[in-house]
């Protein structure tokens, strides 16, 4: 009904982007491209309706292009994220390692607090987890 009342190129070339923006399935894309000629084929001329067409694909490809571009910028996103936390994670891992490395080697625990910046109870827990039989 949109599309019938135009009175204009202009009035129809702005419906259909109105109509455009809208989230369609393919094929009722491709039906509503037929509407659009069988309804305008009498007022208007093979290439105006195939540049009305070519409209309404041009703001599909947008959409589709803003779309791919949101989930790009999403996926670079999480993979920064995911890189610094495994990042993180890989220091703190490193850490614990030279610590018991430290432990096992008799050096002074005040010295390993000290050197390490851990609390004494994360001494303790590290020294009950990963150091047996001392």
């Amino acid at each position: 009904m949109l599309i019938e009342k135009s009175k204009t190129k202009e009035d129809l070339v702005k419906k259909i982007k109105t109509l455009a923006k809208a989230n369609y399935k393919q094929e009722e894309k491709e039906i509503l491209e037929r509407i659009i000629y069988y309804i305008f084929s009498s007022k208007l001329t093979k290439e105006e309706l195939k540049e009305i067409v070519e409209k309404l694909e041009e703001k599909r490809e947008e959409k589709d292009m803003v779309a791919e571009e949101i989930l790009k910028k999403s996926w670079d996103e999480e993979y920064k994220r995911g890189k610094l936390d495994g990042k993180a994670l890989g220091r703190k891992e490193e850490r614990i390692q030279l610590i018991i490395e430290m432990i096992k080697n008799d050096a002074d625990e005040d010295f390993i607090i000290k050197v390490s910046g851990i609390t004494k109870k994360k001494m303790k827990e590290i020294k009950e987890k990963y150091i047996k039989n001392k």
